[in-house]
Parts: C-alpha cells; structure tokens; sequence
C-alpha cells in the first residue's frame, strides 16, 4: 500500500474559557485577579498589608513620592488595599499563564505598578533569596499556606516537574523558623555563592569557586592532570594507569574541567597517544575478554567439576550466570568461543546424537556431510586456564608501568620476559600451541613479527626532527 504522508490524525485542543475581549486593559479587573491568585492560588487569607513589612512598604511610598506617580489616585480604589505583584516562579508553579501574559502586555511589572499606583504596589523580587530576606513575614506565610513550598529553594513548574520528576520544594523544610531560615539564605550570600546545605543531586554544572587562571590548559598541564587522575583511579578501582580513561568516564567522576580541556586539544584519542597511553578499545576488549575467561573456569568448576574441556549448555548459562551469558555472546557466541579456547560444544554434542539416529542423509548418494554445528571451526589445540595465566600476567605487568609508554599496546609477552617472570610452563604451552604469533592472534594480543625499527629508520628525517620537538615540547614523564 502506498504510505501516507500524515503521521497521525489531528485532535482539536480541549476548549479553554477564555476572558472576554479588553478584560486586561480594565486595572479593576487586573486588581482583582491578583487578589484572586494570592487567596486562592496562594492559600493566603488574611490581609496582604499585615504581612508586609512595614520598613519595606514605607520604602515603596518614598520611592512613589520622589517619582511623582500616582496613577491610583484618579480611580478611587481603596488605597489601604494593597497589591503584591508575584514573580515567575510563584507564576509557573501556580500556572497562572493568563497573569504571565498580562503582565507582559503591561510590558512588565514596573510599568504595571505605575498603572496601579506606586505607593501601594508591591513587586515580589525575582530571586527567590531576595524575596525571603526582604518579605520574611509574607514568605513565611505563602510557605505555610502550601506545605510544597520552601524557603531554601524555588519552587519548580508543571512542566519542569514532569521531565526532572522531582518535587516541587523540599516539603520537610517548609516549617522552619523564618528567622533561622533567613540568616541561613543571607549566609549563603554572603559566602560567594558557595551554596553547600541547599545543593542538589542535579546540581553538577554548579560553579564551586576554584576558577583556573586564563591559559591554564595547554597541553603539559593537561598531561599532568590526566597522570595524576589515572595514578588516583589505579589506587581505587584496581586498573592500570597506562590505560586511557573513556570521555563518559571523566564525567562521571566529576572531572568536567579535564574532560573539556581533552576535547579542545584533539580529543581522547589524540591525547591518548601523545600521553603514551593504551587506548580504551584495546584494554576494552582485553579486560572483557579475561573476565569472561574467569567467569567460565569458576561457572565450569562449580556445575561441571571442574571438566574445561567441554563448554556449558548456553540455556543453563542465562538462567545461572547472565552476565557469563553477555560476555559470550559478545566475544562471538557459543559456537566460537568453545572452538576458539579449545573445548567441545555440549549442544552441539547433544544434538548431534539426537539426529544421527534418526537422519538418513548420511545413506542418501550426493547428500552434504558438512557439519552445521561448528566442527569446521578448527583453531588446533589451547588450554582454558593457560589462557587465563598468560592474560593475567599482561595485565599485572601493566600494573607496574606508569605513562607515558614507549609502545602502548597489549603486546604478547616475550621468551626473554617469560624467564624474568620464571614461567618456563608457559613458553612451553606457547610453542605447544602453535607459537607466539598463533597464540598472540587467538588471545588478541600485539606480536611484533620482527624488532621493531628505531625511529631514524621508519621517519624521514624531517619528520624525525619534527617528532622529537614534539616530545620534547609535550613529554611530561
């Protein structure tokens, strides 16, 4: 059938009451619907003028007698009646978008208070702090009025609640003594916005006030950071700090200033291999590798007796040891790895006896006799736990290393580092194997065919030049 070009079928939008025409240009009608919000949006019943602090009301009266204004006056309203102007935030959390709108046709609230009448206007500041320390009385009063207010924190819109699912205050701060909460506020003012009792968890871009000097970043410094940051993580997490970290990884552990300082000079990458440091691929796909071989030999010893010449039934696998299951799958699946380590397929086996006694294709003339569950796959001979001792000693040798690395790879080890490490077992396991380059590629480990030249011999000797520089400019360690 031929597509259609509409997604979907368009829903009228549900019918809203609207005020009549030029109801906002009447100041009564403006009036009363702001005394509307605080008594019933707000919850506030008694008189607004008894909340206000008298201190800041007499100051709106100056301020009306030094400008002159008194647009109120010529409407004979009720001058003991006074009007408090809420800000946004009291606007979005409330959903009063018809006031928000309002106020913007007045072109703000300055000129809406001059409309109204200075002397007995009142704007509510717009930051939530200033409106504490200057309006104590009446903020205490909006907050016990509704319970999902705070003092300490703004409240948060409709619409911002449902993407952050959060609430819209901290409830169980709403009830605190105005005073204490007051000086609390004026602190945190006071100390050059380093708000730590009221921080949140979704507060990770807050600026903590330790400011880098211009130019701070270029690249030695960028490289010390990076040296100090692995030796830190090495020390926790038990990884080697020849390994590059992953972007996301900085992220997480709140190095956002590191993290954009490699971005702009090239990338992980590109400092990653000027740090003379193995990239997050590489040691990915190793350190994933020896933890799924580790898993198997423990999986095989407590179901299986310890028997690592047949691999485990894949359906017992996902209901035993899921994560043994994941490993499996990505490293190639059941079929492959069994063939790859040296060990025989116990589905395959299962049903292989299951159909030789009831197929007949084997009698037929020019039936196929190629074999559908894998024992084309021929990698030769290996050993499960050699595989796991090679691997482990690779990996404790990065351990002793620190960056920058002269060649930053996984390499296979040699004989000459096999008899400083006193494994003559293992060389011989090696050639038993098919070698050090057979075992090499079946472990995904690097294997230099021949020594590896010096560098005068594979650069042209500008490059050469232009290289050492380069070193010399940027070499940390």
């Amino acid at each position: 059938p031929a597509s259609n070009s509409r997604s979907k079928m368009q829903r009228r939008r549900r019918h809203q009451n609207r005020k009549p025409r030029h109801y906002w240009s009447n100041l009564d009608n403006v009036e009363a619907e702001l005394q509307h919000a605080w008594s019933h949006n707000a919850g506030i019943a008694q008189d607004l003028e008894t909340l206000i602090r008298p201190s800041h009301h007499a100051t709106e009266s100056e301020h009306a007698t030094r400008t002159g204004v008194n647009n109120g006056s010529s409407r004979n309203r009720d001058r003991n009646n006074i009007i408090v102007i809420p800000n946004e935030r009291l606007l979005n959390y409330w959903g009063r978008h018809d006031l928000r709108a309002m106020i913007a046709k007045y072109t703000g609230r300055s000129e809406l208070a001059m409309l109204l009448g200075n002397e007995r206007t009142i704007i509510m500041p717009g930051r939530w702090t200033d409106a504490v320390r200057r309006m104590p009385s009446f903020m205490n009063a909006l907050v016990q009025a509704d319970s999902n207010l705070s003092l300490l924190k703004p409240p948060s819109s409709p619409k911002q609640q449902q993407h952050t699912g959060d609430d819209p205050c901290h409830p169980d701060t709403a009830n605190e003594d105005v005073v204490a909460k007051s000086s609390n506020v004026t602190s945190v003012t006071n100390n050059g916005g380093d708000n730590s009792s009221s921080s949140t968890d979704d507060s990770k871009w807050t600026y903590n006030g330790i400011r880098r000097p211009k130019n701070f970043w270029d690249l030695r410094t960028i490289l010390k950071e990076l040296f100090d940051y692995v030796d830190g993580y090495q020390a926790e997490h038990q990884r080697p700090s020849v390994w590059m970290p992953r972007a996301s990884e900085l992220i997480k552990e709140g190095r956002y200033d590191l993290h954009q300082a490699i971005k702009r000079h090239g990338g992980v990458r590109a400092i990653g291999r000027l740090a003379g440091m193995v990239e997050f691929r590489d040691w990915w796909y190793f350190e994933g590798l020896y933890q799924m071989l580790v898993f198997l030999r423990s999986y095989l010893d407590e179901y299986y007796d310890g028997d690592y010449s047949r691999f485990p039934v894949m359906v017992e696998v996902r209901d035993r040891n899921p994560e043994l299951a994941k490993l499996v799958t990505y490293y190639g699946g059941r079929k492959f790895v069994a063939n790859k380590f040296g060990m025989s397929d116990r589905n395959a086996d299962a049903r292989r006896a299951s159909t030789s006694s009831s197929s007949l294709l084997q009698d037929q003339p020019g039936a196929s006799h190629s074999n559908y569950y894998g024992d084309d796959m021929n990698w030769g001979p290996f050993d499960l736990v050699f595989a796991i001792d090679l691997l482990g000693l690779v990996r404790e040798d990065h351990f002793v290393h620190k960056p920058p690395l002269k060649y930053p790879y996984l390499r296979m080890p040699t004989a000459e580092k096999l008899d400083i490490w006193e494994r003559p077992d293992l060389d011989a396991k090696i050639h038993e194997y098919g070698g050090y380059e057979s075992v090499a590629r079946r472990l995904g480990l690097m294997f230099f065919i021949r020594k590896i030249p010096s560098k005068d011999k594979r650069r042209p000797q500008q490059s050469q030049q232009r290289h050492q520089q380069q070193r010399r400019n940027f070499r940390y360690r």
